[in-house]
C-alpha cells in the first residue's frame, strides 16, 4: 500500500489533476527516500507545474508550524527554473544550517539569474545576525562577510543583488559597513535608498537617527515605510509624533509599519497615541493598533521585520541604468577561496 507520502507525490506528477493545498501538505517531513523519489518525480515535471507547486509549497511552510518541506527545498535549490530556485531559497528561511550557508555562498557567486543571486544575499543576512550574537563560529561568520563584501565591491554586479548583500552586513555596526550604507542612501535610485533606510534600522547606529526622522516626510511612500521601520527598530521616541500622523497616512501599508513602530517605540506617548487609533474607523487600523498595543503590554514583539521582496518586481530579471553608481563603494578584497574540505562537498543529498 502507498504511504502518505507517496499518495501526495503521485497527486503532484498527475497532471490532469489541479494541485491542492492539502495534498501537498502530505509531503512535509520527508525521510530521505521520500526525498529522492520527490527528486527524480521533479524533475520530469514541466516548468509551470514545478513553479506552482514550489510557491504553494513555500506558502503552505510560511502559514503552518507543523510543516517542513526543507528537504524539498534543498533538492530544489538546483532546479533548471530560476523562479523555483528563488522560491526554494525563500522556503529556507528557517534552516540555519551551515552547509546550507554554503550552498548560499555558492548561489550568490555562480548563479545566472540576478532575482535568485539576490534572494541568496538576503538569506545570507541569518548568519551575519548569528554571527554577530557570537551563534556562528567567528571563522564561517567571516567567510560569509567575505563573500558578501566581494559582491558589494563587484562593478558588474547587478544592483537589486548589491543592495541585498548590502541589507545582510547591516547587522555589522563597524565604519565599514555604516559606509556602504552611506553610499547606498546617496544613489539617486529610490530602490537603493529604500535598502539604505532599512539598513539604517537593522545597523541601528545613532548616526542615522537625523536620517531615518527627516525621511518619515518623504514623499515617496515607499522611503516613507521603510524610514518607520528604522525608527521602530531604534525605537526612537522623538519619532513618535509624526509616526502617530503616519498611522492615518494615504498608503496603507506606510499606515500599518507606522502602527508596528509606534508599538515597537513603546513608551507613554506612543501608547497614547495607539489607544487613540483604537477607535478609528478605519478596522484595519484599529486591528493593528490593538496588536501593536497586545505586543507592548505581553512584551512579546510583533513580528513586521521580515523584508520581503516586492512579489511581482522579483518574478523578472532585474536591469538598472545605475551601474555606474555602484562604483562609489570602496573596494574589498577578493573573497577568499571557500573551505572546499569542510563545505563545498556536504552536499544535503546524493541521488544514486
Amino acid at each position: 500500500m502507498p504511504s502518505v507520502f507517496e499518495n501526495a507525490l503521485n497527486k503532484l506528477v498527475n497532471l490532469s489533476e489541479p494541485l491542492q493545498s492539502k495534498s501537498l501538505a502530505m509531503l512535509s517531513g520527508p525521510s530521505r527516500e521520500d526525498a529522492k523519489a520527490f527528486a527524480l518525480a521533479w524533475a520530469v515535471l514541466p516548468d509551470e507545474r514545478r513553479e506552482e507547486a514550489m510557491q504553494c509549497l513555500v506558502d503552505l511552510a510560511e502559514g503552518r508550524f507543523d510543516i517542513d518541506f526543507n528537504a524539498l527545498f534543498r533538492v530544489s535549490l538546483a532546479d533548471p527554473s530560476a523562479l523555483v530556485r528563488r522560491l526554494a531559497i525563500e522556503g529556507l528561511w528557517e534552516d540555519e544550517a551551515w552547509d546550507l550557508a554554503v550552498l548560499l555562498m555558492r548561489v550568490l557567486l555562480t548563479d545566472e539569474s540576478i532575482n535568485v543571486r539576490a534572494a541568496a544575499a538576503t538569506s545570507l543576512g541569518r548568519y551575519v545576525y548569528l554571527g554577530e550574537c557570537d551563534d556562528l563560529a567567528p571563522t564561517r561568520a567571516q567567510q560569509i562577510r567575505t563573500v558578501l563584501d566581494q559582491v558589494v565591491a563587484d562593478p558588474e554586479e547587478a544592483p537589486e543583488v548589491v543592495r541585498r548583500a548590502v541589507e545582510s552586513l547591516a547587522f555589522i555596526n563597524d565604519e565599514s559597513t555604516v559606509q556602504m550604507i552611506r553610499t547606498l542612501y546617496k544613489l539617486s535610485d529610490e530602490s537603493m535608498r529604500v535598502s539604505a533606510l532599512f539598513s539604517m534600522g537593522r545597523n541601528a547606529d545613532d548616526c542615522w537617527v537625523n536620517i531615518v526622522c527627516d525621511e518619515l516626510n518623504n514623499a515617496a511612500p515607499a522611503i516613507r515605510y521603510e524610514a518607520s521601520r528604522a525608527c521602530g527598530e531604534m525605537q526612537l521616541s522623538r519619532a513618535v509624533p509624526r509616526l502617530a500622523e503616519l498611522a492615518d497616512d494615504a498608503d496603507a501599508e506606510v499606515s500599518q509599519m507606522a502602527i508596528w513602530a509606534l508599538g515597537q517605540v513603546g513608551n507613554k506617548q506612543a501608547e497614547t497615541a495607539l489607544r487613540a487609533l483604537l477607535e478609528h474607523d478605519n478596522e484595519a487600523i484599529s486591528t493593528a493598533a490593538a496588536e501593536a498595543l497586545d505586543s507592548l503590554e505581553s512584551g512579546i514583539p510583533f513580528d513586521m521585520m521580515i523584508h520581503v521582496p516586492s512579489k511581482d518586481s522579483d518574478l523578472v530579471e532585474v536591469t538598472s541604468d545605475d551601474d555606474d553608481d555602484l562604483d562609489e563603494f570602496d573596494e574589498f578584497d577578493d573573497a577568499e577561496d571557500i573551505d572546499d574540505a569542510e563545505s563545498w562537498d556536504d552536499d544535503p543529498l546524493e541521488l544514486d
